[in-house]
Parts: C-alpha cells; structure tokens; sequence
C-alpha cells in the first residue's frame, strides 16, 4: 500500500479533525522519507509514531508498505478496535474483584 492509500484509508475508518490529519500525514511522509532498509522497519517506526494514538491497530500499520494491497475488511477493522476499546475503557475491578485476585495471587 503506498503513502497516500494508506492516508486515505486511514481517512475512511477513523475520524480526525484537520490538525490530526496533517500530522498523520506528515508523520506517514516523514517515515517516508526516511532510509529504512526494509518495510518491517518503517512499521515499527510508524507504531511507534501513530500506535494507539486514534485507533490504529499494529495489523493496520502494516499494510503500509506492504506488497499486498489488501485492505483489511471493514468488518476486521470494527472488530480490532472494538477490542481495543473495550481493553482501554473495561471497568476497574471493584474491592471484591480486587480481593479475590489478591487471595489467587497469595
């Protein structure tokens, strides 16, 4: 997938204001630019730049660069970030939650 596809579909499935586009753009051009040996390389410095910041799963992050230019199904991506979601916001455990783990771990 080249820089701009994958600007674009970053576009399509996460909502940005205007300033976050352009950083998001310009962090995708600037690792671009940079002289990385190899794509697996330039992905870890995209996760590294863009990794949990909106949404971005690593799956995603690596159709950068990739030689297939399969996106990934809508239906993949809903799910990916419906699971990050639900780590990043699950419920903290209440005392009896926390007592228990406390007694397993003893």
């Amino acid at each position: 997938m080249t820089e701009r596809q994958f600007y674009d579909y970053i576009q399509e499935h996460f909502t940005l204001d205007g300033t976050s586009s352009r950083l998001v753009f310009n962090i995708i051009d600037f690792v671009k630019d940079g002289d990385y040996d190899d794509a697996e390389t330039a992905h870890r410095e995209l996760w590294h730049l863009l990794g949990g910041v909106f949404g971005l799963t690593e799956e995603e992050v690596k159709l950068y660069r990739s030689d297939e230019c399969e996106e990934l199904s809508l239906a993949e991506t809903l799910k990916a970030n419906a699971e990050k979601s639900r780590e990043m916001f699950a419920d903290p455990p209440n005392s009896e939650q926390r007592e228990k783990e406390r007694d397993e771990r003893e």
